[in-house]
């Protein structure tokens, strides 16, 4: 059985590399190459492509805040808004989605207590004040307290002096 194509009696240019096997193995590879490529760019027709909202992905609210607890989110909003990145209301149903929003708002009132302390008796910038906010948010979540929290510190504006008188500040809940 023969592997090429000829014409007019002559076996065709294009697959003469076949007597070599290792031009052999090449073509192979190419051929094989160029389906799967094609197999990955086309559509597949079963599955429409759509978008899914954020909200749609994220699972139903596991709480009701009480009007306590919404009273001391928006006090911590209060002194953490400006550095936190997130809007009140975004902050009011990751607290709803938490599995202990009571927990939960007593860490951020002790990251929001020390910050506000820290930034009353010291002057900062912009950059500061996220500074300030990154190193308390990283010392609440650092269980080898201070000397642990000071070394995953990559500090920008603050020294390391003011970043441990900032983790002074903090008293955890």
């Amino acid at each position: 059985m023969s592997w090429f194509v000829t014409t007019r009696g002559t076996r065709s240019r294009v697959f003469r590399c076949c007597y070599n096997p290792g031009m052999r193995l090449c073509l192979i590879v190419i051929v094989l190459t160029g389906f799967m490529l094609l197999s990955c760019t086309q559509q597949s027709s079963t599955r429409p492509s759509q978008g899914l909202d954020r909200d749609q992905v994220l699972p139903a609210p596991v709480s009701t805040l009480s009007e306590d607890q919404l009273a001391r989110v928006r006090e911590v909003y209060s002194i953490l808004g400006e550095v936190s990145g997130i809007t009140l209301h975004e902050w009011i149903k990751s607290t709803e989605r938490n599995s202990n929003p009571e927990g939960q708002i007593r860490s951020w009132g002790a990251i929001a207590r020390a910050y506000q302390s820290y930034c009353s008796t010291h002057s900062s910038s912009a950059e500061g004040k996220k500074e300030v906010f990154d190193i308390l948010l990283l010392r609440s979540q650092t269980p080898g307290g201070e000397a642990e929290a000071l070394r995953w510190l990559q500090l920008k504006v603050l020294t390391e002096g003011e970043a441990r008188a900032v983790m002074d500040s903090y008293q955890g809940d």
